[in-house]
């Protein structure tokens, strides 16, 4: 990937003599995101995938074994950079330009009234912003003014953009990606590789930022890979690599052994119970030789994102920029495709549905100004929405805004044990599902509903909710009460509303 903004001797030169600078009074703020990742798609999290990079910031830092995300691309990410439900801020589904409807949870983009993203509040209190990656939160050429520029990246609060405004593109085909709004044209023909070009921009951008100021500011990179999302694309020699690996073949005892180590090593590093219950997986035989083509792509793709997480610490430690700040590594919801029968292990379900598997993801949080006791596991339940008040809990940022959300310090601090009882919602698609300490009720995709002690039984294998009626009802009362507030709508509604949008259109 050529170098996008600096030239190549200004380059060369920080490459190969990076000077320190002195250090912030703000420490720096790096959000890093994966795109489809499972649960266990990382070695830190029992995989055996090689993520040396990421689970160094697990060994440095802290695993949170209870993140939950939205379960699906947009509404996590609408949350991550607000502290809000989705829904309160306009994306109970997907943000594209085509499901935009007039219903206040369900515009289509991240509303630009009413809330202000993690940028916004950083570059208020003199943070450089930085995004390098997928937005899929608005801003589509299908958009009029002002509503396009409004909803882009450059219109809420980042200085500076890379990137992806939709949900998915070619890792190799330059011809969706923008720079700062404007449609990115390589000048020369070294191969395009999209997690290496958001990383080569992060560290252009950042040095660029560095050097242009006497008195260097604060800088918050958010760093929201498309990887491993569809298309599956990667390097050859990385899928030869994982090739190797998985080996020839694919027979269902093959893929449950897999699965099985998976369970075993998440267990052996602490980030699941040691009695969760094992759940067989479910290989329909259909889907065992896309198993076999699909897993090895998607290790490559996520051995190659780790490799771009390494060279970003890298070069930070070379600057001297490292030590100065809070990184967070998360994915935005569990995996997806033939492959996610593998990268959820151990919870059942995958991305776009309710169950653990579309919800729980893994989680580390790096920093070793705030991180006394670093190597361990956080047990408590935490939310994406949780995220920007923890954050702006660090960096002592006072906001007249409320959030949805609330910050996780005083767990890390060891100062508050007792908030894993506070009630945590989610609605995608008609499905509804709350938890409230111990329990969790579920009405799944199909309308089914479920009760299920997550203390005892993570991995939902028995369904509870003839023998707790009583616990069932009052946590469906809590749902009606939170999902009221927010504006839900029951999907026939939704989709009616998109359809007249489509109509129009």
């Amino acid at each position: 990937m050529r170098q996008i903004r600096l030239s190549f001797l200004c380059v060369l030169a920080i490459w190969l003599t990076p000077q320190p600078v002195v250090a912030n009074d703000q420490p720096n703020v790096i959000l890093i995101v994966s795109d489809d990742a499972g649960f266990s798609d990382i070695g830190a999290f029992g995989g055996e995938i090689e993520t040396p990079n990421i689970d160094r910031l697990a060994s440095e830092g802290l695993r949170f074994s209870q993140f939950y995300s939205n379960a699906r691309c947009s509404p996590t990410r609408a949350s991550l950079l607000t502290g809000q439900y989705p829904h309160s801020v306009g994306v109970g589904g997907l943000a594209n330009a085509a499901l935009r409807t007039d219903l206040p949870g369900y515009l289509g983009y991240l509303n630009p009234e009413g809330n202000q993203t993690l940028a916004e509040i950083l570059k208020a209190n003199g943070y450089q912003t930085i995004i390098a990656g997928k937005w899929h939160l608005g801003g589509y050429p299908a958009f009029e003014n002002p509503l396009r520029r409004n909803t882009s990246p450059l219109g809420r609060g980042f200085d500076s953009f890379f990137g992806l405004l939709h949900g998915e593109a070619s890792y190799t085909d330059t011809k969706r990606y923008l720079l700062n709004g404007q449609r990115y044209r390589p000048t020369d023909d070294k191969p395009f590789y999209a997690t290496d070009a958001f990383v080569d921009f992060a560290i252009e951008t950042i040095d660029e930022t560095q050097s242009d100021a006497a008195t260097p500011p604060p800088f918050f990179l958010y760093l929201p890979f498309t990887a491993p999302h569809v298309p599956l694309e990667a390097p050859e020699d990385l899928i030869e690599k994982y090739q190797a690996v998985y080996g020839p073949g694919s027979t269902e005892a093959k893929w449950e052994k897999l699965r099985r180590q998976r369970y075993d090593r998440a267990i052996a590093q602490g980030v699941i119970e040691a009695n969760t219950p094992y759940r067989d997986g479910v290989f329909p035989d259909v889907r065992l030789n896309k198993l076999m083509k699909e897993l090895p792509v998607h290790a490559a793709m996520m051995d190659r994102l780790d490799q771009n997480i390494g060279r970003l610490l890298d070069h930070l430690e070379k600057t001297g920029e490292l030590d100065n700040s809070i990184i967070i590594y998360m994915s935005d919801n569990g995996g997806r495709g033939a492959y996610q029968l593998i990268g959820n292990s151990p919870f059942y379900g995958r991305k776009a549905v309710l169950w653990e598997g579309g919800v729980r993801t893994h989680f580390i949080m790096w920093s070793p100004q705030f991180i006394s006791t670093p190597g361990q596991v956080v047990p408590d339940p935490v939310h994406v929405i949780d995220v920007v008040p923890t954050i702006l809990d660090f960096l002592q940022i006072e906001d007249d805004l409320s959030f949805d959300g609330k910050s996780f310090r005083p767990i890390i601090n060891k100062q508050q044990t007792e908030r894993s009882d506070r009630p945590l919602f989610w609605e995608l698609y008609g499905a509804e599902a709350v938890r409230k300490g111990r329990w969790k009720y579920l009405k799944d995709e199909f309308g089914k509903e479920h009760l299920f002690d997550i203390h005892m039984d993570p991995t939902e294998t028995q369904n509870l909710v003839q023998e707790f009626p009583e616990v069932a009802n009052d946590l469906k009362r809590r749902y009606a009460d939170w999902a009221a507030d927010q504006g839900v709508l029951p999907p026939d509604v939704v989709e009616d509303a998109q359809s007249q949008n489509k109509k129009r259109n």
